[in-house]
Parts: structure tokens; C-alpha cells; sequence
């Protein structure tokens, strides 16, 4: 098989891949795109298995987002079409009474959001509240500043070293983390987390939080998808890679399992970690530039989906629960498993 009128070929349909051969399309080349899965998005879709709408993950979107809010805007997706913005998120304590309610939304909820501060205290001290701030400030200082000192330090060391009170650390950083990098707060660096929130400082008007309106394919990925065609790409699923083609020492294409070779002037990688490390390891693995990626950890991490006879919680929302071993979790009955009796993934 000789894919070789296609000027890129790109191995991954998640956003990575999709944003990649946006560009590229824009630029005028020629991209396919291949899909192991038989639908695409990666992290970011859903599917169907055995009856049930499935998601890939507990999956949020961010107000202050720039970069796929203005890639959704290149093609021309509304962003407020696919979404329920939500203005607070809960807080619940395993003793299974206490929760507390905080707004996220400052500028379409300044009252919810000043309360939410200001109130739980039984869930989090006025004094542990006021424990995180200098936390914050001299992380956002060193970012700007000198950033690599905050890779010497987890987010438990550096909020300890800067006074964060034991319980500001198992209800707001421990959950909130979990909540969005699937780890706590001891094993990950300071400078991912500061990195990561940093942007949001000064949009911090524009903070809030939307669940989708549907399966993620279904409203996000699949206007993408017909985005993509129009500029004349080809999008190829149940397609998986085997390994990479070489001539000379130059990747030419791709080998599939199912037999045959796609060829192209240029091949993008645009995987998870391990399917990257398994085409890419074996005609690189004694490069020198190869080592930090092959010496990369991967991350487990588990969604239990249920689908119930009856909405479990008031609202869809995002909900984080310290203390516990789910680090979040979401009513999504209303929103994404409209479709559904009720769902909380």
C-alpha cells in the first residue's frame, strides 16, 4: 500500500494528532491521519460497548483554554454550543454529611464565588484558607523567576515548605490534583503543577468550568474530523500502526498490522507514551535523543462509569472527595449522558 501523494502522516487521532494536521491542512499539505481505535479523539471520545455511552475519562473543559478554543474556532465550532458551563464545584467529606459548595465562575457568579471563599469552614479553616497564599505567590514568583528550582520539589514539599496547614493539603491540593493529573500531590513536580494553573492567573475572570453536551466524538471530535476533510484530509480508523519504515536511516512510513505500508515525506507520532515508545524504540532506541523519551514513566489511572436508574447527585458538576480513593467524580446525567437514565463517571 503507497500513501506517498499524502505530504504528512500522522499516527494518533487525539487532539495531538487532530490540532497537528489542522496546521498542517491550513498550510496547504496533504495529511492522513491513522487510528488504531475504531473511532477517534484518544483521551478525548467516547463509543459504545455492549449498549452503554461510554467516555474515555472524567473530562472538564477549562474557561481560561486558548489553544482549543481557538482551534475550535478555525473550525468554526462554537465552543458555548457543545458545552454547560458549570459555576461551582463541591467539596464532600467521607463521613458522607459534610460537603460544601465553591463558586468557580467569577464573572457569571461573583456572589457564589466570594461566598465560597469566605464560607466552609467546616470543611476548610479561615486559617488553613489563608495558609495557601503564600504558597501560591512564591510559586508564581519562581515560574517567572527561575522555574527550574520548582522541579526540585513535589507539590506536597514546596506547599509544606511554604506553610500550607496539613488540612489545606488533604482537602484542596490533594483532591484537586488527583482530581486533574491523576496523582497526588507527593508525587509530582511543583513546576507541572504551577505550569499548569499559571495561565489561569491572570484570566482568572474567564475561570469556570463546562461539561460537555454529549459523548466527546459525538460533539467535539467528529466536527473536527469533517473540519479536517474539507481541507482535504483523510482520516483512516481501526488502522494500527506496527512500526516505522526507514530508508537510510530516514523514517519513510509506517507499517501496518494488517499488512502493507503507508509512505509519506514526513511521519508525526501523536500517541500516548507507550504506543510512541513501541514504534519508536526499536530503530532508535541507542540514539542519544531517544533516552529521556524511552526513560519516561507511564501513568496508570482508572474511570468507573455507572449508569444508574436515577441522577445520584443534584447537579452535574465537577465534585472532588478528599479522603477518599476517587479523587473527583461528576453527575453527568443532565449533560454529557443526556441520553442516559443517569451516569456519574
Amino acid at each position: 500500500m503507497n500513501d506517498s501523494q499524502f505530504d504528512t502522516l500522522i499516527v494518533g487521532s487525539g487532539l495531538a494528532g487532530l490540532s497537528c494536521a489542522f496546521e498542517l491542512a491550513e498550510q496547504g499539505q496533504r495529511v492522513h491521519i491513522i487510528e488504531a481505535a475504531p473511532f477517534a479523539g484518544g483521551r478525548t471520545s467516547n463509543w459504545s460497548d455492549a449498549g452503554m455511552e461510554v467516555e474515555s475519562g472524567f473530562h472538564k473543559f477549562i474557561g481560561f483554554y486558548e489553544a482549543l478554543p481557538n482551534l475550535l474556532r478555525r473550525a468554526r465550532i462554537k465552543p458555548n454550543s457543545m458545552l454547560t458551563w458549570e459555576k461551582t464545584f463541591e467539596i464532600r467529606l467521607p463521613d458522607g454529611e459534610t460537603a460544601g459548595e465553591f463558586g468557580i465562575a467569577p464573572l457569571k457568579s461573583p456572589i457564589k464565588t466570594i461566598a465560597g471563599a469566605f464560607t466552609n469552614n467546616d470543611i476548610i479553616s479561615p486559617a488553613d484558607k489563608a495558609s495557601l497564599m503564600p504558597f501560591v505567590a512564591e510559586g508564581l514568583k519562581l515560574l517567572s523567576e527561575n522555574r527550574m528550582e520548582l522541579d526540585t520539589y513535589n507539590v506536597a514539599e514546596f506547599a509544606r515548605k511554604h506553610g500550607v496547614k496539613d488540612e489545606a493539603l488533604r482537602h484542596v491540593l490533594g483532591p484537586l490534583t488527583s482530581g486533574v493529573l491523576f496523582l497526588p500531590p507527593e508525587d509530582y513536580s511543583a513546576l507541572v503543577f504551577f505550569g499548569l494553573f499559571a495561565p489561569g492567573v491572570p484570566k482568572f475572570y474567564k475561570m469556570q468550568i463546562g461539561g460537555f453536551n454529549g459523548g466527546m466524538t459525538d460533539v467535539m471530535i467528529n466536527p473536527l474530523l469533517a473540519a479536517l476533510e474539507k481541507r482535504g484530509c483523510r482520516i483512516s480508523l481501526s488502522t494500527p500502526a506496527e512500526g516505522l519504515s526507514l530508508e537510510d536511516g530516514r523514517v519513510t512510513g509506517v507499517s501496518l498490522q494488517e499488512g502493507g505500508t503507508l509512505r509519506a515525506a514526513h511521519v508525526v507520532i501523536a500517541t500516548e507514551i507507550s504506543a510512541a515508545k513501541r514504534l519508536l524504540q526499536p530503530p532508535f532506541g541507542g540514539e542519544a535523543w531517544y533516552q529521556p523519551l524511552g526513560e519516561l514513566p507511564t501513568m496508570p489511572d482508572v474511570t468507573i462509569q455507572l449508569e444508574l436508574s436515577e441522577p445520584l447527585l443534584p447537579q452535574d458538576r465537577v465534585t472532588f472527595g478528599p479522603g477518599t480513593c476517587i479523587g473527583s467524580f461528576s453527575e453527568q446525567s443532565r449533560t454529557t449522558s443526556r441520553t442516559c437514565p443517569a451516569a456519574s463517571p
